[in-house]
């Protein structure tokens, strides 16, 4: 009796050994091709992100800035750190002349406005105020009178009440605004500063190694607001006392922010510089913007 071994199918090792080396081949070249690519979307990603991180910063502050009350914009650096500190206003227009509130001696305790603010812009704050008339930032921590300042009080008092209708009335207490002349000044203008917000303050702590790095090496933008009003503006890197922060952007390498008052006291110009980088990938803009500083 015979028999016939049935037919084995399979690979050999041998054959299984091609494949692999083949497979292995094959991958390696389409890895080669692919790799850049692939790096290359990662790359485009992350500085979208980045430059999207540093353009939504910007902007907000471009926003802030531009409703600062006149000339409250101020400016102080610590190396590569950068503090930009405003009094931020919630409404503001213009008032009925009443010389008495300009007289020596004399003062007013309310006045009467062209229009109605609290019907165009909504009721006032607890804690809001009356700015008329301010001429300086007071960087120099000088709180002279023949440059009135906010930030030293003067020409700015609480507001106690209002009402109105067509115009509205805003009362507070009796209060002479500088300069007492006898007159009220040009453009019978003023300003509401925002109880909550008060004054503002933008602080950019790179993180940068080498010289003239960042005190605290931080590597953000943040927003502080609430602290109160004060006569000297804070040096970084330490912030004012108090208040509310919000982060507004991190991985900052580098910033600059310049203020410029401009050809004459009416108009002024920020100029921010904001630098992001991460994994070694960064991006830089730079944005500014004209402010009103006519009082």
């Amino acid at each position: 009796m015979t028999t016939r071994r049935a037919a084995q199918n399979g690979f050999t090792l041998i054959e299984a050994i091609i494949v692999i080396v083949i497979t292995g081949i094959l991958s390696a070249i389409v890895a080669v091709f692919i790799t850049r690519p692939v790096a290359g979307y990662v790359d485009a990603s992350r500085r979208a992100q980045l430059t999207d991180a540093a353009d939504g910063a910007l902007r907000m502050m471009g926003r802030d800035i531009r409703s600062a009350l006149p000339n409250s914009i101020r400016v102080s650096n610590n190396g590569t750190d950068f503090y930009l500190e405003f009094l931020a206003t919630r409404a503001g227009g213009r008032f009925q002349q009443n010389d008495a509130c300009f007289t020596s001696g004399v003062g007013c305790n309310q006045l009467l406005t062209q229009g109605s603010i609290i019907n165009n812009f909504g009721a006032f704050g607890a804690n809001d105020s009356i700015a008329i008339f301010n001429l300086y930032n007071n960087q120099l921590g000088d709180c002279s009178i023949n440059n009135p300042s906010a930030y030293c009080g003067q020409n700015t008092v609480a507001v106690t009440g209002v009402a109105g209708a067509n115009s509205d009335t805003l009362n507070f207490a009796n209060t002479v605004f500088l300069p007492a002349l006898g007159t009220s000044p040009p453009g019978d203008r003023f300003q509401i500063i925002d109880g909550t917000q008060q004054a503002v303050t933008y602080a950019c702590n790179p993180a940068v190694a080498g010289v003239g790095a960042s005190a605290n090496g931080t590597g953000t933008l943040t927003r502080q607001w609430g602290y109160g009003i004060n006569p000297v503006q804070a040096v970084p890197p330490n912030p004012p006392a108090g208040g509310t922060t919000a982060l507004l952007a991190q991985n900052v390498s580098r910033c600059t922010i310049q203020y410029a008052q401009g050809s004459t006291e009416n108009s002024g110009l920020v100029t921010i510089w904001l630098e992001l980088m991460r994994n070694g990938e960064s991006v830089s803009l730079n944005y500014q913007v004209h402010v009103s500083n006519v009082p």
